[in-house]
C-alpha cells in the first residue's frame, strides 16, 4: 500500500478550470492585426486548465494550460511561488505549463 491507503497502480487525479479573461476593450492584438488596431469587445473567454496526477508512492505531476499567446516569466514565477506557499507537496520541477 502507498500514500493515503492507495494500492499500487491506483492514481488520484484532479482537474481545475478558471476563467482568466482580461479586459474586453482597449487591448492590442500582439502582432495579429495592424499596430494601431485595438480590441473593442469579447469574442471568446480565456481559460486556464490544470490537471494533476498522484500515484500510490506519492509522486505527483501537474500540467497547467492557458488559452494565452504566451506567459511572461514573471507571471510563471509568481504562480510557482504561490503554489509553493500552499505546502501541498508540489515543487516547481513537477509543474509544466504551456
Amino acid at each position: 500500500q502507498g500514500c493515503n491507503g492507495m494500492k499500487s497502480g491506483e492514481y488520484v487525479v484532479g482537474i481545475g478550470k478558471r476563467d482568466i479573461t482580461g479586459p474586453v476593450s482597449g487591448v492590442g492584438f500582439m502582432g495579429y492585426g495592424r499596430a494601431e488596431q485595438i480590441g473593442s469587445g469579447l469574442l471568446n473567454r480565456l481559460y486556464a486548465r490544470a490537471f494533476s496526477v498522484e500515484d500510490a508512492q506519492g509522486n505527483s505531476l501537474m500540467i497547467v494550460h492557458t488559452d494565452l499567446h504566451s506567459i511572461p516569466i514573471q507571471l510563471r514565477e509568481a504562480i510557482l511561488e504561490g503554489l509553493a506557499a500552499r505546502d501541498d507537496g508540489f515543487r516547481a520541477e513537477q509543474i509544466g505549463s504551456g
